[in-house]
C-alpha cells in the first residue's frame, strides 16, 4: 500500500492498506515410507507492516531477519486453502507456479 515518489523514495502514509494477494509453499513429507512434496496455495492473504529491528551498539552492528505476519481470508468461493500432494518438487513447483499465474517463456508453467 506504500508509493514511491519521483525522487525513488518510499513514502508509507498511515492510510496505506496492504493488497490481498495469494501465497504458496511447500513442504517435504513421508507417505508410505516415500518422500512427497506437499503444495500449499493460500487464496488471500493481507500482510502487515514486516517488524524489523537494528542494534548498532557497541563495537558490531548485530542484524536479524524481519518478520511477516498476515491473515488468511475466504476468497469470493469461500475457498482460503488449497493444498496437494506430489512426488517430485518440480511438479510441486508447477502446480504452485500455476496458482500464482507465474508464465515460464511466454506460457504458463
Amino acid at each position: 500500500g506504500h508509493t514511491i515518489n519521483s525522487d525513488g523514495e518510499l513514502i508509507s502514509n498511515g492510510d496505506d492498506v496492504s493488497p490481498y494477494l495469494g501465497v504458496g509453499f511447500y513442504s517435504q513429507k513421508k507417505v508410505n515410507n516415500k518422500l512427497k512434496y506437499r503444495a500449499i496455495w493460500l487464496h488471500k492473504v493481507q500482510f502487515a507492516e514486516q517488524n524489523e529491528s537494528f542494534n548498532t551498539k557497541g563495537e558490531n552492528v548485530s542484524f536479524s531477519t524481519p518478520t511477516l505476519e498476515g491473515t488468511v481470508f475466504k476468497d469470493a468461493d469461500g475457498n482460503w486453502k488449497s493444498e496437494q500432494t506430489f512426488d517430485t518438487y518440480k511438479e510441486a513447483e508447477n502446480y504452485l507456479d500455476k496458482k500464482a499465474g507465474i508464465m515460464i517463456g511466454g506460457s504458463e508453467k
